[in-house]
């Protein structure tokens, strides 16, 4: 099974730093709600979506997570003051939903407007919302605005231009 596929269970960090960034489980919402068996006490709970969808691919899409307390990207970063550093903000977050909401397509080839306004702490429970910006109906890349929040408080927001494969065409 790939490690970044929406089944993956958490693993340990092969250092024993704690879960793995592929123990975020990706489900849609209504499905189970948290991981099962060895290990699922390091399991972050389901990542729901929730869709609103217009003519060319979705509109808006929402995903819903909590980060484990020991979630490896925490440790060391920084000692008795820990927090979610904003590149992992980036490829653990909002990359994944990404990948989820728009399959297929290449990665991000620029980010704009990037702004981390808010600490993201270990154990808390955060919306990874995604909007298709106005602009997007170009046939070579989707452009998407993104939103993480924490309990209607905004952490971190940006955009980011995602080319489609050559000879594909615009989800």
């Amino acid at each position: 099974m790939n490690p970044r596929d929406s089944r993956a269970h958490p693993s340990p960090d092969p250092h024993g730093r704690g879960a793995r960034a592929d123990a975020l489980v990706w489900e849609e919402r209504g499905a189970a709600t948290a991981a099962s068996g060895e290990g699922a006490s390091r399991a972050t709970p389901a990542i729901g979506a929730s869709v609103a969808t217009g003519a060319s691919g979705f509109a808006t899409r929402v995903f819903r997570t909590r980060l484990p307390l020991d979630y490896a990207y925490f440790s060391g970063h920084f000692p008795g003051e820990p927090v979610l550093a904003g590149v992992v903000q980036l490829h653990e977050l909002v990359l994944p939903c990404v990948r989820r909401a728009l399959p297929g397509l290449l990665p991000p080839k620029r980010l704009a407007g990037l702004k981390f306004l808010l600490r993201i702490l270990p154990g808390d429970e955060l919306d990874v919302t995604l909007r298709r910006a106005p602009a997007a109906m170009r046939a070579e890349v989707v452009s998407i605005d993104f939103e993480i929040a924490r309990g209607g408080s905004v952490c971190a927001t940006g955009s980011l231009d995602v080319p489609v494969p050559a000879g594909g065409a615009a989800p």
